[in-house]
């Protein structure tokens, strides 16, 4: 099973309209933190919580049928006042449990 992490950079490698990017830039969808290692490569580093519309990339699914996964279905949340966050590694347990 691939990581949802490869997923969602395969999606990434797939957009070839600059105007999607940077609309996703301002709102904040890409993660830019890296981690410098000892040959000066840059490897990414995954969030450790996920928005709603970085699941609904993930996922490829619209965002009434992540919030019905999250409501009827048991997709784990986090909530810190109204924003509503999905653990990365709760997200991936989640999903192998499906069988996904």
């Amino acid at each position: 099973m691939h990581s949802i992490l490869e997923f969602a950079e395969a999606l990434q490698e797939n957009r070839t309209s600059q105007a999607v990017d940077e609309k996703r830039k301002r709102e904040g969808m890409f993660m830019t933190l890296t981690k410098q290692t000892e040959d000066s490569n840059h490897l990414p580093v995954r969030p450790l919580l996920l928005t709603i519309p970085q699941v609904m990339e993930c996922l490829s699914l619209g965002r009434n049928k992540v919030y019905d996964l999250i409501h009827k279905e048991g997709l784990p949340v986090k909530h810190f006042g109204r924003a509503v966050r999905i653990p990365y590694a709760a997200l991936e347990k989640w999903l192998e449990q499906r069988n996904l």
